[in-house]
């Protein structure tokens, strides 16, 4: 590789990181509207592990909400079964091999299992 060649290539190469260094500061500047949003997420997952490494404490309160209030208890508890069967019709759904749509009809009558949830009382 002679000195040319190699000038070409360190000018490119400083051009790029130029170039980089513009779209990363461009980034930042547009996901400043979305900080609250990470800065939530952010909360969400570090009570989500700190309830993974203590997880008496849910059986605790489900414990003394089942001794003072069976009723409400089990009715947020039928409604929780609901959307786990309602989540996992979703993801079958989603997962599901597309087959070509004819029309909104054709649609409609694959979403129709999401729409069959039954409830028992």
């Amino acid at each position: 590789m002679n000195t040319e060649q190699r000038i070409a290539l360190a000018l490119r190469k400083q051009r790029l990181r130029l170039r980089s260094t513009e779209l990363r500061n461009r980034l930042a500047d547009h996901s400043q509207p979305l900080l609250p949003l990470f800065s939530a997420a952010d909360r969400l997952g570090s009570g989500w592990r700190w309830l993974k490494r203590h997880p008496a404490v849910p059986v605790a309160a489900l414990t003394g909400l089942l001794v003072a209030r069976p009723r409400h208890l089990l009715r947020w508890l039928q409604r929780g079964w609901l959307l786990w069967q309602l989540a996992g019709r979703l993801r079958n759904v989603a997962t599901a091999p597309a087959a070509p749509a004819t029309s909104a009809m054709s649609w409609l009558q694959r979403l129709q299992p999401l729409l069959r949830l039954r409830r028992t009382r």
